[in-house]
Order: C-alpha cells, then sequence, then structure tokens
C-alpha cells in the first residue's frame, strides 16, 4: 500500500538521478569534444565490410549494388552500403556519377581516407556548441569504436546533399547524430570539406524528434 509520506523521497530520488544523469552527459560532450580536437592515438578506426552475396540487391544503376543492413527507427536511416564489381572484385562506390551512393560510402567508412574534412558544430550539455574543422577520418576513430552505424542521404537540389549519419550503442541505447551537408564540388575534391553539426550522447529516441522537426 502506497504511503503519502514516501513522494517526497521519491522526488528527492528522482531529482538527484536527473541531475547526475545531466553531469553525465555534460562530462561525456566534454570528453567526445577533446577528442575530436586532439585526435586519438593509435591506427585510424575502419567498420568491418561483409560483402555476402546473399545480402546484395540490384538497383536501377547498371552494374550496383546494394550490400543490405538494418534500419534503425526508420527504414530510412540504414547500414546499407553500395558496391559494383570492378575487374572481378567488389568494389565500394565513389564516382560523380553515383552522388548518393558515394556520399552513403564515404560516411559509412567504406572509402579509404581521401583527405575530406569536416567543418563542424558539436552541440554540447548546457547550450555550449565548441566549433572545429577536422579531418572526416578523425569523427570515424573517436565516434565509430563500438557502435552501429546508420545513414541516409537525400538531394537538396543538382548540386546539393544532405545527410544523417548515426552511430548507435545498443547496450546503453544511446546515440551520437552527424547532421550533414555537402556540394557535390566539394565531395568529389581532394580535400573537400562537409558541414556538420553533432549531437552526441542522446537517447535513441530523440532521433524520431529530429526528424519531426525537418
Amino acid at each position: 500500500m502506497r504511503k503519502i509520506t514516501f513522494v517526497s523521497i521519491i522526488l528527492l530520488c528522482s531529482l538527484t538521478m536527473s541531475a547526475q544523469k545531466n553531469q553525465d552527459k555534460a562530462e561525456a560532450d566534454k570528453q567526445i569534444c577533446t577528442e575530436l580536437i586532439e585526435g586519438r592515438s593509435g591506427k585510424e578506426w575502419h567498420p568491418e565490410l561483409a560483402l555476402n552475396d546473399a545480402l546484395m540487391e540490384e538497383t536501377n544503376e547498371r552494374n550496383v549494388f546494394c550490400v543490405k543492413g538494418d534500419a534503425f527507427q526508420v527504414n530510412s536511416l540504414r547500414s546499407d552500403f553500395y558496391v559494383r564489381r570492378v575487374k572481378g572484385q567488389w568494389q565500394p562506390i565513389f564516382e560523380r556519377r553515383y552522388p548518393v551512393e558515394s556520399l552513403v560510402n564515404l560516411l559509412m567508412g567504406c572509402i579509404p581516407n581521401r583527405g575530406h574534412r569536416v567543418e563542424l558544430r558539436h552541440h554540447q550539455y548546457g547550450n555550449h556548441i565548441a566549433t572545429m574543422t577536422i579531418p572526416l577520418q578523425r569523427i570515424h576513430d573517436v565516434l565509430g569504436p563500438g557502435m552501429r552505424m546508420y545513414c541516409r542521404v537525400a538531394v537538396e537540389d543538382n548540386a546539393t546533399l544532405s545527410a544523417w549519419l548515426v552511430f548507435y550503442e545498443a547496450r546503453a541505447k544511446y546515440i551520437h547524430l552527424l547532421e550533414l551537408n555537402t556540394s557535390l564540388e566539394s565531395l568529389f575534391a581532394a580535400d573537400g570539406t562537409l558541414h556538420a553539426d553533432l549531437y552526441a550522447n542522446i537517447p535513441q529516441d530523440n532521433i524520431k524528434s529530429f526528424i519531426n522537426k525537418r
């Protein structure tokens, strides 16, 4: 049987847990910001690519196949990537005539380092925003290990692409969300620059609120 005298204790406990959670979020954001600016020691991180013929589906483009993954929260956020056969070998696509597939592959870490950089706004707890320009590879090095990756790319106009890249931690059920945009010129330039906003250490369900706002 509940007693009214327990209400204040429950409320105090809830407030204490909430304050601890906010403190943890603030510290986690600061740690990620430091690692993005300074980099991590060790080898570059790249995801393992599962080139399983059973997962490949033909697309509307000749000789272009989608390696099917799974979806996260919505059908358009997927872990797919794109390949084609070159001299008998499957290779991830990165060509100007396939801009959407190329950006998906670049963000999903399928393409070797091409020198792309990111002008990044890191949105942190307390409405603090840190700005930096860093290699795209560093984002993968810092945010990628131990996470599942999902991507969505859209064509804004004939010269601009936008994308979401999600890093998902399945056990703790939180995500890092990158919202990006780039011109076709920057995408395929040797030292191209992408523009992005990073929202790190947020509950997985927050992705739905982002979708509803756009």
